[in-house]
């Protein structure tokens, strides 16, 4: 299970492995992305939270990361292909107690869902196994790796003796499983391996085959640390560490060196074990390379979820990264210079600066990302796609088809009685679309707590109805909402009744679908607010029911005035399936084409495809569409308004964009906001007369 060389054997095994396509050597590299050999602490390379954070990347992430190390594999029919590309079938095992839980078997399953499945049994981070698998056999990066680096893909079973590795412990299952075990048995005090204990001062050599090289001697901090020496029991002395990409003299040992450069350079701080760290005080911060940016708002660091947990820090490990500034969600990718917006997890393109422009964004603001960081962000729809959806308020992404639901007034002045406190939880059910590490973090547990609980030996088999045993006092989450009826609401609502003068309420009890930006948004005041006089501490976690109090007195907000509709037909009620079995809808206001599609249980595709629409963002109120059944001759659609007689004005209607106006006139979005002073295109109002030369 060691596996760490001297100079000599070193080189002689990274030039091995480099002729036969093991190792992707790597290039030389800025200092800017080079993680910091300063840093290296022999006595914590790795911090517990982070090395034993086995919930930390999902399959989906660990793919998205390899797809990312490498963009095309070398084709070699002889070779097993790159580890991105991997698939086998893994047997059934029995769990071993202070090692690994048991795992079903599986067929042709890939290599990211094997490192899934492998970390969450034996509770060792996944991303510190995509390191170790880098660290002995340069896995992750080769693009044609060899058999061999696969049966011995973790060193597992691998002394540094002339008989080599054990054929026992051979094959890319078995590495892993055995491998993550051993890391995990190295933490149990029950175990056979005491002797490097927290708190105590050790000495570790510099080199195995040459013991004039000496050895270093410090504190180890933790059992992470000590994990990582008896695998590989040597620590990198100067010339290695000076050297952090390169080799060092004939007394330096790579392994440990190596572990704390690639986990740095992929997944950010060993000490945090993420992108996201925060010291004694309530401020999380992003850390890109040696410098580090304020998140300003929880709706932010909501959307950065990806980039992985924030870990807390020493106030003196925060203060080593530069501090930039705020973050914004407008970003950069530093590899191909391309922009991109991060909205609820995701990495929404722009085309160029114009188009952030239009947005009311600026170029020069953008917070220059890694490509580990990026990657690690699901690619979204492009901004493109958002206009006369979405609106940018304070810096964040509105949907405009997805209003709060109003709060209702409550009957008397009289404050609301204070909630009662939540019956403790004793068990949840599965419904469609959870997972394991969904359901502990909603009710404030662990994914390895809930296995064990429930005698679950895989976190990835749930099944919706089953019957999760819970701990903790969160209520839990909103039940589904009911599946909507094939036939929509009719178009013309009745009117609402005037609303009751607004009474003076502080209290806002929370209802399905509110978010706690929205209901700051509705009230005049600000999530931040909210969080503090409500002693909250995740503006993502609210439950129905919940009381909150809000700033001094507010009452419930007045409804906004309405736009005025067009002069133009009011809607049609939508019309009833025909005999042929065709449906009908007809559009009315803040409808989007894909939220129809979700109604009717059909894809935007297809309804494009039914109606003859090129832009999924190009419908009209009153639009009559075709739903279901044969496609027809779509709808005439309404002649655009005409320009003014003098040619030099166009007065808004509903629907309208001012890039689609600036397209129907044959200018620019750029130059009709310069003629009109607009400053965001997408705040522009029914009834305004927009110039256009």
């Amino acid at each position: 299970m060691i596996k760490s060389v001297g100079k000599f054997w070193s080189m002689f095994l990274i030039a091995a492995m480099a002729a036969v396509g093991v190792v992707a050597v790597e290039g030389e590299r800025s200092p800017a992305e080079a993680a910091n050999a300063a840093w290296f602490n022999p006595g914590q390379i790795i911090s517990d939270s982070a090395f034993y954070n086995s919930g930390s990347m999902s399959v989906a992430d660990i793919q998205r990361f390899l797809n990312g190390k490498v963009a095309i594999c070398r084709a070699d029919p002889t070779r097993p292909g790159c580890l991105k590309d991997y698939k086998l079938s893994t047997p059934a095992v029995t769990g071993v107690t202070g090692r690994c839980g048991s795992l079903p078997a599986k067929n042709n399953v890939s290599a990211a869902e094997v490192i899934y499945d492998v970390a969450i049994a034996c509770g060792i981070s996944p991303k510190v196994l995509l390191v170790k698998l880098q660290k002995e056999q340069g896995l992750v990066t080769s693009t044609n790796p060899s058999p061999r680096a696969y049966e011995f893909a973790l060193g597992m079973d691998c002394p540094d003796t002339p008989s080599g590795c054990s054929a026992a412990s051979a094959g890319f299952f078995w590495q892993l499983y055995k491998g993550a075990g051993q890391l995990n048995w190295y933490s149990n005090p029950a175990g056979s391996f005491t002797w490097l204990r927290p708190g105590a001062t050790i000495s570790r050599p510099y080199q195995a085959n040459n013991a004039s090289c000496g050895s270093q001697s410090f504190v180890l901090e933790n059992k992470a640390t000590a994990a990582l020496y008896y695998y590989t029991p040597y620590v990198p002395n100067q010339t290695a560490l000076a050297n952090l990409y390169g080799v060092g003299d004939v007394c330096s040992a790579y392994g440990n060196r190596n572990f704390f450069r690639d986990y740095t350079d992929w997944f950010g701080s060993t000490i945090g074990g993420s992108f996201l760290i925060k010291g004694d005080g309530p401020d999380v911060f992003m850390i890109v390379d040696e410098t580090k940016f304020r998140i300003p708002s929880p709706e932010l660091l909501a959307s950065l979820a990806p980039l992985g947990p924030v870990g807390t820090v020493p106030n003196a490990h925060l203060d080593r990264f530069t501090t930039i500034g705020d973050m914004s969600g407008l970003a950069r990718n530093a590899v191909d210079g391309s922009y991109f917006f991060i909205h609820n997890g995701s990495r929404l393109a722009f085309a160029n600066c114009d188009e952030i422009a239009t947005w009311g964004l600026n170029c020069a603001n953008a917070v220059s990302m890694t490509a580990s960081q990026v990657s690690a962000l699901v690619v979204g729809e492009p901004m493109s796609a958002l206009v006369g959806r979405f609106v940018m308020e304070n810096g964040l992404l509105r949907d405009l088809g997805a209003p709060a639901p109003a709060p209702s007034a409550p009957a008397e002045a009289a404050p609301a009685p204070a909630p009662a406190a939540p019956a403790p939880v004793s068990s949840y059910t599965v419904v469609r679309g959870d997972s394991l590490s969904g359901i502990a973090s909603r009710f404030g547990t662990t994914t390895r707590n809930l296995m064990s609980l429930n005698g679950i030996t895989n976190a990835n088999l749930i099944r919706v109805g089953q019957v999760i045993k819970l701990s903790g006092e969160a209520a839990p989450a909103a039940p589904a909402p009911a599946p909507v009826s094939p036939t929509p609401a009719p178009a013309t609502p009745a009117p609402a009744p005037a609303p009751a003068a607004p009474a003076a309420a502080t209290t806002y009890t929370v209802v399905a679908r509110d978010t706690l930006s929205g209901i700051a948004s509705r009230f005049g005041t600000t999530t931040r607010n909210l969080m503090s006089l409500n002693g909250i501490t995740n503006a993502n976690l609210l439950r129905i029911g919940q009381v909150l109090t809000i700033t001094g007195g507010a009452a419930t907000p007045a409804p906004a005035t309405p736009a005025p509709a067009p002069a133009s037909p009011a809607p049609a009620a939508p019309a009833a399936p025909s005999a042929s079995g065709t449906s009908s809808y007809t559009v009315v206001a803040r409808d989007t084409l894909s939220g129809i599609a979700s109604r009717f249980g059909t894809t935007t595709r297809n309804l494009m495809s039914l109606n003859a629409i090129t832009n999924a963002n190009a419908i009209r109120i009153g639009q009559v569409l075709i739903v279901s059944g044969t496609a027809a001759a779509p709808a005439a659609a309404t002649p655009s308004a005409a320009p003014s007689a003098a040619g030099t004005t166009y007065t808004v209607a509903a629907g309208d964009s001012l890039s689609g106006i600036a397209s129907r006139f044959g200018t620019t979005t750029r130059n009709l906001m310069a003629l009109n002073g607009i400053t965001n295109a997408n705040l522009i109002r029914i009834g305004q007369v927009i110039k256009l030369a």
